[in-house]
């Protein structure tokens, strides 16, 4: 997102990990592979982290700040089986 803004991250991830689903053998159907609305909330996540901090802040640190936050606590976040975040 940061070093590909000419790219649509919510167009083309969807294609892309279905695309390394499909290379590596696994099912894309309504129990696994792709999911639309994971992949579209960790996106909106990232977003929301990379406009939040400087444009030259270093990617291992907005990841961590990332996986610091609710959002990327799977227990703080994901657990009741809709995001609560």
């Amino acid at each position: 997102m940061r070093t590909r803004p000419d790219l649509s991250a919510s167009h083309e991830m969807p294609r892309m990990i279905r695309a390394y689903n499909e290379s590596v053998g696994r099912v894309n159907d309504d129990n696994g592979g792709y999911h639309e609305t994971i992949t579209l909330a960790s996106l909106r996540a990232l977003r929301g982290v990379l406009d939040a901090n400087p444009p030259d802040m270093p990617i291992f640190r907005i990841v961590n700040a990332l996986m610091a936050s609710t959002m990327g606590n799977p227990t703080g976040c994901w657990n009741t089986g809709r995001a609560s975040c």
